[in-house]
C-alpha cells in the first residue's frame, strides 16, 4: 500500500478512535465509573485546571480528584459539539485536540450548567489512543439560577468556594478583554 494512503487510512482510524475515546470519558463521569475513567488516560497522564481544582497527574492522581468528585457530584450529563484535531507528522502516536463541550451537574443542593473546552493530548499506547493531557478551560460554569445573566459577568465560575474569571475568551491572546470592545462596551 502506499505510505500517503496508508498514513491517511491511520488518520481517518485515529479520529474514530479519538471520537470513541472522549465519549468513554463522559459516559465514564456520568456514571461515575473510576476504573472506566482511569482507561482513557495514559498511566501519566497530565489533568489541569486553570483554577487549580481539578489537577492531578498519574492515574494515582486522577484516580484521588475522581473519587473526591464524585462524592460531591450527584447526577450529571456531559456532551460534545465535535472535535478538531492536529496531528504531529513526525510522530503517528501523537495527536492534539479541542472539545468544545457542555455539561449538567447537580452539586451543593443545585443544579450547575457549564460551557468548557478540552485542550487535549492523546498518545497511541500498545495501540490503543488514550489522554495523555487534558486541560479543562471554562467559558462558565454556573448554578442554574446564575445562568441567566452569567455571560455578562468577567467572574463566569462561580461552582467553587469563590467566584473566579472565566478561562475563555478574555483570555485568549487575540481578543481584548471583556467588556472592553472596541467602543468600551463588551
Amino acid at each position: 500500500m502506499d505510505a500517503t494512503l496508508a498514513r491517511r487510512i491511520d488518520r481517518l482510524e485515529t479520529r474514530a478512535a479519538l471520537s470513541e475515546l472522549i465519549t468513554r470519558y463522559g459516559r465514564a463521569i456520568d456514571e461515575k465509573d473510576i476504573d472506566a475513567l482511569l482507561s482513557v488516560f495514559t498511566d501519566d497522564a497530565v489533568l489541569c485546571s486553570n483554577g487549580r481544582e481539578l489537577d492531578a497527574t498519574g492515574h494515582g492522581g486522577i484516580r484521588t480528584l475522581y473519587e473526591a468528585v464524585f462524592k460531591e457530584l450527584g447526577p450529571s450529563y456531559h456532551w460534545w459539539h465535535g472535535q478538531m484535531l492536529d496531528f504531529d507528522d513526525a510522530d503517528p502516536d501523537i495527536a492534539r485536540g479541542e472539545i468544545p463541550a457542555h455539561s449538567e451537574t447537580y452539586r451543593k443542593g443545585a443544579q450547575y450548567l457549564a460551557a468548557l473546552r478540552y485542550v487535549d493530548e492523546y498518545r497511541r499506547v500498545g495501540g490503543t489512543w488514550k489522554i495523555a493531557r487534558r486541560e479543562l478551560v471554562f467559558l462558565y460554569f454556573c448554578s442554574m439560577a446564575e445562568y441567566a445573566d452569567i455571560l455578562g459577568k468577567d467572574q463566569r465560575v462561580t461552582v467553587y468556594d469563590s467566584p473566579r474569571m472565566a478561562d475563555w475568551p478574555a483570555r485568549l491572546p487575540h481578543l481584548p478583554p471583556h467588556g472592553r470592545g472596541p467602543h468600551g462596551r463588551g
